[in-house]
């Protein structure tokens, strides 16, 4: 076997070897916010494929909220 036969046949094989192991990533996109005081504010979108198990709330217009921190919690009004 020639020298060059060799190489492309170490390179296919190392290719086949190695393209089960690749995976498409599927991510959810996420902000966050780093406010004043060390405020951290994250939010994230519900594109991922798989079920994730989420529970999703709506609540009706105008029920004030808070993010249950005290007083330096954020408070919102839906």
């Amino acid at each position: 076997m020639k020298h060059g036969t060799r190489v492309v046949t170490f390179f296919l094989g190392l290719i086949l070897l190695v393209l089960p192991a690749i995976q498409i990533a599927s991510a959810c996109s996420r902000a966050v916010y780093f406010g004043k005081a060390g405020q951290t504010v994250t939010g994230r979108t519900m594109d991922w494929k798989e079920d994730m198990q989420t529970n999703l709330w709506v609540f009706p217009r105008g029920m004030q909220r808070d993010g249950g921190m005290g007083e330096q919690g954020f408070t919102w009004t839906s």
